[in-house]
């Protein structure tokens, strides 16, 4: 079965490189990688005896070609694939493969009633697929470290900073009022995005990824689920359609 098969897969997005070793149909190994860690990564894929590789990626060809070094048993993730969802997106070509794996991975853990991925990393993502297996569509907006490098870059003063948790929403400092306004500025926007869903649609389920979710709070926590590795499971339930 396919499912038997040792595959790695690889979501190489804006920030870094992600990677999981499915064995046996789980994940039995994860591993994170900068991009000038092209030689770990292919130890890594080495060391597992070079299986087959599938690839979700916003590199250039020259570039993936380049932090791979490999040429045999790897598929890269395009639009034209099958999917576990039905794309009702209105620009299928221009949408990121990582939304699509995060919805198809939220319809794989939950083929019944309405759901949405909150997806908090380089950007904060919305991604709704409803209770037929629709996917919809969502929202982007840029995420924690986007916006805090981005009051650094267009001001003369303000400096960089760094996130961290317990932040109070009246800052005594430039770094706590940057803090304050960025992280609670967020998690508002996060909390009306939810209100919306909530208002909309019934049954609703949320699962929430990516590594600046340690950040915020999330209301409703019966129906609120974390999930560290929702896109790479994505990506793999893709990898069993197409393998």
């Amino acid at each position: 079965m396919i499912e038997k098969e040792k595959v790695v897969i690889v979501d190489a997005g804006n920030s870094r490189v992600k990677t999981a070793l499915f064995d046996n149909g789980l994940i039995s190994e994860i591993q994170r990688f900068n991009y000038s860690q092209a030689k770990a990564f292919q130890d890594f894929v080495r060391l597992h005896d070079s299986p087959k590789i599938f690839i979700s990626s916003v590199l250039s060809n020259s570039d993936l070609k380049d932090f791979i070094h490999k040429t045999e048993n790897i598929t890269l993730l395009h639009p034209e694939m099958i999917f576990p969802v039905d794309i009702k997106y209105g620009s299928k070509d221009t949408l990121g493969m990582d939304r699509l794996a995060n919805a198809c991975a939220i319809q794989s853990v939950k083929p019944d009633g309405n759901k949405v991925a909150i997806d908090l990393g380089t950007c904060i993502k919305f991604d709704f697929v409803d209770e037929k297996g629709i996917y919809h569509g969502g929202s982007i907006s840029p995420g924690l470290n986007m916006r805090l490098k981005a009051l650094h870059h267009f001001t003369g003063k303000l400096p960089l900073v760094e996130p961290k948790k317990g932040v109070n929403y009246l800052g005594r400092s430039s770094e706590e009022s940057i803090l304050a306004g960025v992280i609670e500025g967020m998690q508002g926007e996060l909390n009306h995005f939810i209100s919306r869903y909530l208002q909309d649609y019934q049954g609703l389920t949320f699962f929430v990824t990516g590594g600046d979710a340690k950040f915020f709070d999330f209301p409703l926590k019966n129906n609120i689920f974390a999930n560290e590795n929702l896109t790479l499971t994505g990506l793999y339930k893709i990898y069993l359609l197409n393998a």
